[in-house]
Parts: C-alpha cells; sequence; structure tokens
C-alpha cells in the first residue's frame, strides 16, 4: 500500500505472510504480525514514528529510508530476520551502538547507501550478525566515521562464516577502499569476493586499485577474486 494522504494505521492479522508499504506522508503506524516472513517498507516522512513487534518468522525484509535518526532503534523489531536489504540514504553517526541486539538468524545482508555517514552502522551489523554468509556492500557518495585499517576487534561473522562479499563503488574513497581489504584481511572462510566500480573512474586507477586488491593479504586461501567492470 502506499501513503497518500494516510496519516496513521495499524497492521494487526495474525495470518499475514507479506507485508508492503511505503509513501511520504504517514505519520504513524502499528504492525503485529506474526506470520510475516517478507516485510517491505520505504518510508520517507521526516517525522513518522512506528511500531513493531512481534515478527518471530520473518525470513526477508527491504527497508528504505531517507530519514532515520537511530537505525539501531529501527532495526529492533528484525533481529529474527534471515535476509535484510538496508537502503540508508541519511543516517545520524552519533547514535551509540551496543551489544544488546544480536541478529543470529542473519545470513545475507546488503548494505546499500548514499550521502551518508555509514560505517558506524555498518560496523554494529556486522558485530551483530555471527552466522552472516554473504554481504554485499553498495555505495554511491559519503564519508566515514570509522577507520578500517584501525579496527582491533574483528566481528565474528568474518571468523566463522561469511563465505561471499561483493562490493560495488562508483568512486570509490580511500575509506571504502579499505574496507574492501579490512573484508578480505579477517574473513577467514571467504570463498568469493566480487568487485565492481563504475565506469567512469580512470582507467588507470582502476589498476592501482586492481592491483592493490589482488596484492593484499586473505584471511583465506580459499578466496577467489571476481573483477566486473575493470577493463
Amino acid at each position: 500500500m502506499e501513503g497518500g494522504n494516510v496519516r496513521k494505521f495499524a497492521v494487526i492479522i495474525p495470518s499475514l505472510l507479506s507485508l508492503s508499504f511505503g509513501g511520504h506522508s504517514s505519520q504513524s503506524y502499528v504492525i503485529d504480525t506474526p506470520s510475516l516472513k517478507y516485510f517491505k517498507a520505504s518510508d520517507y516522512s521526516q517525522s513518522s514514528s512506528c511500531l513493531i513487534v512481534n515478527m518471530p518468522n520473518l525470513e526477508e525484509a527491504d527497508i528504505s529510508l531517507s530519514r532515520s535518526p537511530d537505525v539501531k532503534k529501527l532495526l529492533e523489531p528484525f533481529t529474527y530476520v534471515k535476509r535484510l536489504s538496508l537502503n540508508l540514504f541519511y543516517n545520524n553517526a552519533e547514535v551509540v551502538y551496543g551489544d544488546d541486539i544480536v541478529f543470529n538468524g542473519l545470513e545475507h545482508l546488503k548494505f546499500r547507501i548514499g550521502d551518508t555517514k555509514w560505517s558506524k552502522s555498518l560496523l554494529w551489523l556486522l558485530k551483530s550478525s555471527p552466522k552472516l554468509r554473504e554481504f554485499e556492500f553498495e555505495v554511491y557518495q559519503g564519508d566515514t566515521s570509522v577507520c578500517w585499517k584501525e579496527l582491533v576487534y574483528v566481528p565474528q561473522c568474518l571468523l566463522s562464516s561469511l563465505e561471499t562479499f561483493m562490493w560495488a563503488c562508483n568512486n570509490p574513497t580511500t575509506e571504502e577502499r579499505d574496507l574492501a581489504t579490512y573484508i578480505l584481511r579477517n574473513s577467514c572462510r571467504l570463498r568469493t569476493a566480487r568487485f565492481w566500480i563504475g565506469s567512469w573512474l580512470d582507467p588507470q586507477k582502476k589498476l592501482e586499485m586492481k592491483n592493490e586488491l589482488v596484492l593484499s593479504s586473505r584471511g583465506s586461501t580459499m578466496c577467489n577474486l571476481v573483477f566486473d567492470n575493470f577493463d
């Protein structure tokens, strides 16, 4: 359903399996769907408030937000999800992330960001997802607040479960390149790392980056590097 002029709505359906909604004007909503397996939300309201409870059977969630003051609070109801696609186009980097939320079922994470301070949210998600097997990272522009080179703590998923890493950037910054080498260096069970870069980037810079990735240290001897659009 689309937001339109709707200001408030509630979805309380015990048997519901799939729910999608989006819009610009909804101010508040309540969702109580214990059988839900698929959830998709595109909520661009600057002042919306929500209450989402009781989704123990959730398998997949696709969330797109242009304004989210607290990513941690936003994702609290989704601890059971197996596949999460998170599209952030605004993020408050000052949020304090703790260890009180764990995504024990999360196996696939797609993290897509635009003009945002993204790295604290991503680091928290990696730390909170001990069974993550597939990680997709896609960025268009933004800055960072975590220095990947200086991190001492390595998320458990990199040490024991991550097998596939996909990285896509139009015009990679130093921080985004550092994330790529950090994943390669610390992922002990990684099998495939696929890299894509914007077609308009200078060919020489592409070659330099490709060489940097090829020569970077790897935590897994089984890791195969695949380069798309680097020629």
